[in-house]
């Protein structure tokens, strides 16, 4: 089995913490431009692809921020408006036999990164695939009413507005959670590592075309505040 390397950090940051929000959004658009192009053969384009976002985004933002964010996968549940949740999370036999990443289903991923703030630990959240939210309701048949302000999610885990809704608490799958939003599962994570590392060129070239065409943006945006 292929041993996880986390991507390392390049020594310096371009950014320093916390990232304004109108850099946040070009390092979302840069990300999901080179996706969408990626997929554009597919009727349905990036969605169901949670996995390249995490990857290649944890690639970008260590780069950028000189510090280790990590791809990580498990389950979500998705607030799909006037009280109707969906939730993503392969059951206990998938995630029992999958030998590979390709053998999952409903699972998904995002991006973690641990910093020390003020002495204590604290978990940064980023999710670049909030704007699938309502393709991924529809494909489970679960009418999808809230209204999408952002297409992804960055911020503090600590910070994020959570809560376990008392239709989902009974479910296996959310027995023992307390109130996550989204929740790692160890055997995902290793599928999905696994995937990285077999894959690692492909990614790394992701990767490279989201930073370049991050550098256009910046220079484009610097150029006409000029």
């Amino acid at each position: 089995m292929n041993v996880h390397r986390p991507f390392q950090p390049s020594g310096k940051p371009v950014f320093e913490m916390p990232v304004p929000t109108a850099v946040r959004d070009l390092i979302d658009n840069a990300l999901n431009v080179t996706l969408q192009e990626e997929y554009a053969y597919r009727p349905i384009g990036t969605v169901g692809k949670c996995h390249d976002y995490a990857i290649v985004g944890a690639r970008v933002l260590t780069l950028l921020l000189d510090h280790p964010y990590m791809a990580v996968a498990g389950g979500e549940q998705i607030d799909c408006g006037d009280g109707k949740f969906a939730v993503i999370y392969p059951n206990r036999n998938t995630r029992r036999q999958a030998k590979h990443l390709s053998e999952m289903s409903q699972f998904h991923c995002w991006i973690q990164a641990t910093h020390t703030v003020a002495g204590k630990k604290r978990i940064e959240i980023v999710d670049f695939t909030a704007r699938h939210d309502g393709e991924f309701a529809k494909a489970l048949s679960i009418e999808f009413t809230r209204n999408i302000t952002e297409n992804y999610l960055w911020a503090w885990n600590d910070e994020i507005e959570q809560r376990i809704p008392a239709t989902l608490r009974d479910r296996p799958s959310m027995r023992g959670l307390k109130k996550e939003l989204m929740w790692v599962d160890e055997v995902c994570t290793r599928l999905l590592h696994d995937h990285e590392n077999e894959k690692d060129a492909y990614f790394g070239n992701l990767a490279s075309r989201v930073l370049n065409r991050l550098a256009d943006s910046i220079e484009a945006m610097h150029h006409n505040g000029a």
